[in-house]
């Protein structure tokens, strides 16, 4: 697959969410007038692209016949770390600039959600893959260490990293306690969010417990 065409995909894909919520909001419009519009759009995108780094972790066949192995690998660490800082930036519009309390269930599922995965993109970045990070010497020695120390390896590291999916939970729920996302004034962005989330952690449930030798609706062998 054209590369261009798989990006073309994955983007219709997480902007799926925001147009939706922007829908029920009054339109895409707001996004010149209404500060807290763009917090909902920045808020649920960064939801859609947690939401497919599970479907992305499955090595969907798409996803490797236009990026090959290690440009998913790459790939997938990049829009992790793009996610989080959607998130950071929804985080500080929504409740330091519009002033919404922070102190909340729905708030607090979020917090969880946002810790879980930056503990998972560190882990990834200093002791799972050999990335840009590996070229210094003193984080390299860094990684070797906490290995030997704790008797790690790279299995039981990809166990540890399956945290995310507890990650993946709490932001459903987040997003899904919003105001926004009341069912009667929403329905399909409701909806599509929890669908989706769901559909993203079935592939990667099934991939995980198949093992890189299953096969679902285009997963890799």
């Amino acid at each position: 697959m054209n590369i261009l065409f798989f990006v073309l995909i994955y983007l219709i894909a997480i902007s799926i969410p925001g147009l939706l919520y922007l829908a029920s909001l009054g339109g895409i419009a707001l996004l010149a007038t209404d500060p807290h519009a763009v917090s909902v759009v920045l808020g649920t995108t960064a939801f859609a692209v947690f939401s497919t780094q599970f479907l992305l972790a499955a090595k969907p066949r798409i996803a490797l016949s236009a990026l090959g192995t290690k440009g998913l690998l790459s790939f997938h660490g990049t829009m992790a770390i793009i996610a989080l800082i959607l998130a950071i930036v929804h985080k500080t519009l929504k409740e330091d600039v519009l002033g919404f309390p922070d102190d909340t269930v729905q708030t607090g599922f979020g917090k969880a959600a946002a810790a879980i995965f930056f503990i998972a993109i560190v882990l990834a970045a200093f002791l799972m893959a050999n990335t840009f990070w590996m070229r210094f010497s003193i984080l390299k020695g860094f990684k070797q260490r906490v290995y030997a120390a704790f008797s790690l390896s790279y299995p039981r590291m990809r166990i540890i990293h399956n945290i995310t999916v507890i990650g993946g939970v709490l932001i459903l729920f987040h997003v899904l306690l919003a105001s926004t996302s009341d069912f009667s004034a929403n329905p399909l962005g409701s909806l599509w969010v929890a669908g989706w989330m769901l559909f993203c952690l079935g592939a990667y449930g099934r991939y995980r417990l198949v093992g890189r030798k299953g096969s679902v609706m285009g997963i890799a062998r």
